[in-house]
């Protein structure tokens, strides 16, 4: 099989390295399955942690995680990815797990600039050329991960040659602010303002706006209460014993309720669409 890509630097690097790692404290190896390796790439950007599987020669994927989520969470799907043919990596993304080199200055003290999702792209980018490609089969992203994937394609069509995204939708770039052709002068219909609607409803706030504040991450290393509790409560809210769940048995919403436009291939194996066999 022909490769993309000039020799892989990650070849040099022992796994499980931390001879330049920038953590307090030095991390126990990871439970990986056979076939999977962890390691590190040291970039003027960042120091990337990353999970690869597969023959260095064959064609990369690159796997984006989701929050609260590491590239741990593809450990179970990277072999059966491997198996066909592929080079996969997946990466703890900036701000997360193992890897180092951003800001951990108080929440006051940080630009956030260097957590939009151009750099997120960027990010990316750097990866894949400290690991020698010249381009990526695939870029796959689950939950936020989709979301920088989504943007890897839409920024870098050149570089990330093709995109799946799983359990988030990507709604598109945002249109350009002024000087914009409106080929429907009609007044756009009323979107629902989620922030004024759980304002009404105290004391909740929206997720993401709460994960933005100072004291977010310090409340969650730290909780009040165990995580045992949380998720019990959780799952009970979620699920159709909490008495303002309605939940629908099968066949009780008609097929045009349920039948959206997709883009999307099923199927039982997860390399089915990616495979390159015959």
């Amino acid at each position: 099989m022909a490769t993309n890509h000039s020799p892989l630097r990650l070849n040099n690097l022992p796994s499980h390295s931390t001879s330049t790692m920038s953590t307090p404290t030095p991390l126990p190896p990871l439970p990986l399955p056979a076939g999977i390796t962890s390691t590190y790439i040291p970039t003027p950007n960042l120091h990337y942690h990353i999970l690869h599987a597969g023959n260095p020669s064959h064609p990369l994927l690159l796997l984006l995680h989701g929050f609260p989520e590491l590239a741990f969470s593809w450990r179970k799907i990277m072999p059966l990815l491997a198996a066909e043919g592929y080079h996969v990596v997946a990466y703890d993304q900036r701000g997360c797990g193992r890897t180092t080199g951003w800001d951990t200055r108080a929440f006051s003290s940080v630009d956030l600039n260097s957590t939009t999702l151009v750099r997120l792209v960027r990010d990316a980018v750097i990866l894949v050329n400290a690991l020698g490609y010249k381009d990526v089969k695939c870029v796959l992203g689950h939950d936020f991960g989709a979301v920088v994937a989504s943007w890897c394609a839409l920024i870098r069509p050149d570089l990330f040659k093709s995109v799946v995204i799983m359990s988030h939708p990507f709604k598109g770039s945002p249109a350009l602010p002024t000087n914009t052709p409106n080929p429907n002068p009609a007044a756009p219909s009323p979107t629902e303002d989620i922030h004024e609607s759980l304002a009404n409803l105290p004391p909740r706030k929206h997720y993401k706006w709460y994960y933005s504040t100072p004291t977010a991450a310090t409340e969650m290393d730290n909780p009040k209460s165990e995580l045992l509790p949380f998720l019990r409560g959780y799952f009970y809210l979620k699920s159709g014993h909490w008495p303002t769940n309605t939940p629908q048995p099968p066949g009780a919403l008609p097929n045009s309720k349920i039948s959206l436009p997709t883009t999307s291939c099923h199927s039982t194996h997860p390399c089915a669409k990616l495979s390159t066999k015959p």
